[in-house]
């Protein structure tokens, strides 16, 4: 793995760490509930939900239960999510 050539670089890579952790943390507990139901419908369903967690960060989130940092970890994973489906040939495409 590289390591970030400054110390500037190493601090906000340590930040990214961290919210991927944050994130996985977030798909787990989301993904209990809804099991993967992301890969029933392919490339097109994770980008209609992505589009629809970014319409909320537009709005401020979905008070009281997520918040503008919760909807852009849920576009992470799913944009994960869709590579995911990739690499298991599962796009739909």
């Amino acid at each position: 793995m590289t390591e970030p050539a400054t110390s500037k670089l190493k601090d906000t890579a340590d930040k990214m760490r961290a919210l991927f952790e944050e994130a996985y943390e977030l798909f787990v507990d989301r993904n209990n509930h809804h099991r993967d139901v992301f890969m029933d419908d392919g490339r097109q369903g994770i980008i209609v939900r992505a589009k629809d967690k970014i319409n909320d960060v537009k709005r401020g989130g979905k008070p009281p239960r997520e918040t503008v940092k919760e909807c852009w970890l849920d576009v992470a994973n799913y944009a994960l999510m869709g590579a995911l489906l990739e690499d298991e040939g599962l796009s739909g495409e």
